[in-house]
């Protein structure tokens, strides 16, 4: 350590190293070895061994039963909350979606049919009743002023009359 540091780097000296590499290789070799015994020279002594260990060699075959375990405590919980969520997700916000498109496209029929018999109706008709007193008003000027003073006296008498009638 420089200068009362942390230690970044830790070295064994050479022999140490070396000694590791040594350990390292004899324990592969007699890995190799016993399984060359175990399963080349004598294929009946798994068996036997397995057959004496009993219920250890049963929970170490069987790796702990760490694989059940994880099954047990963390998938089959995974997979029920996954079911879940899909449910909500086709029940809940697809069915959010699917009312809102419904009610989107019934509101734009019902749009539809107003703006057609109500609004485009309406207008029109402002339009088809201008066209229709038109003709009636066109055929009425005529141009001559005496004809107009007869509408006016016509008129007066219908007023007048009207009057006379509802006024008594």
């Amino acid at each position: 350590m420089e200068g009362g540091g942390i230690q970044t780097e830790a070295h064994l000296p050479a022999a140490g190293e070396w000694g590791l590499v040594l350990v390292a290789v004899l324990v592969a070799l007699a890995g190799w070895g016993i399984a060359r015994q175990m399963y080349i020279a004598q294929p009946e002594l798994p068996a036997a061994i397995a057959a004496r260990a009993g219920p250890i060699y049963t929970m170490i075959r069987e790796k702990y039963y760490v694989d059940e375990l994880y099954e047990l405590v963390v998938l089959r919980p995974f997979y029920a909350l996954c079911r879940a969520f899909h449910s909500l997700d086709v029940w809940v916000v697809d069915g959010a979606v699917n009312g809102a498109r419904h009610a989107t496209i019934g509101l734009s029929h019902l749009s539809s049919f107003y703006d057609r018999w109500v609004v485009d109706l309406a207008v029109n008709g402002v339009g088809w009743f201008v066209r229709g007193s038109s003709f009636v008003l066109r055929r009425a000027q005529t141009g001559v002023v005496q004809n107009y003073a007869a509408a006016m006296v016509l008129g007066a008498f219908v007023l007048l009359g009207m009057y006379l009638i509802f006024a008594i």
